[in-house]
C-alpha cells in the first residue's frame, strides 16, 4: 500500500486549512524523496525553484565559506517547509542544505506552490 502524497501534504502547517479534495481538484502532485545522511538537498547559488517539506529526519542548513568550513544557520525540523522564497522571486538560494541524518521530504514544484497561492487564499 503507498503513502497517501496529498494526504500527508495537507498535514503540514503551511497547508494545514486546505482539504485534500482542494489539492486534488488543483491537481497538486507533490513527490517523496529521500535523501542519505549527509547528501545535499540543494547548494546555495543554486537555481532550483521546488519547495520542500520535511517528512523526517534532521536538515542542516549551511553556508560553506571560500576556504571550506561549514557555518550553520540552523536545523530544519520535521513538518517544516523550506524553499519558498526562490519559488517566489526565482532567486538563488541563498543557503545550502543537507541531510544531518538520512530524511524524507515531500517535493512540491513551483508551479504547483504558485497555483495553490492564486487559487486557495489561505495560502
Amino acid at each position: 500500500m503507498g503513502v497517501d502524497v496529498l494526504a500527508l501534504l495537507a498535514e503540514m502547517p503551511l497547508l494545514k486549512d486546505v482539504e485534500v479534495e482542494q489539492l486534488a481538484a488543483l491537481d497538486i502532485r507533490a513527490n517523496l524523496r529521500n535523501l542519505d545522511s549527509g547528501q545535499i538537498l540543494f547548494d546555495q547559488a543554486d537555481q532550483s525553484r521546488d519547495v520542500y517539506f520535511l517528512v523526517s529526519g534532521r536538515l542542516l542548513v549551511v553556508h560553506w565559506t571560500e576556504d571550506g568550513r561549514e557555518m550553520v544557520f540552523g536545523r530544519i525540523d520535521v513538518r517544516t517547509h523550506l524553499g519558498e522564497l526562490a519559488a517566489i522571486d526565482n532567486g538563488k538560494r541563498s543557503l545550502s542544505v543537507y541531510a544531518h541524518r538520512e530524511a524524507q521530504m515531500l517535493v512540491l514544484s513551483q508551479s504547483d506552490l504558485q497555483s495553490l497561492m492564486v487559487n486557495v487564499p489561505v495560502v
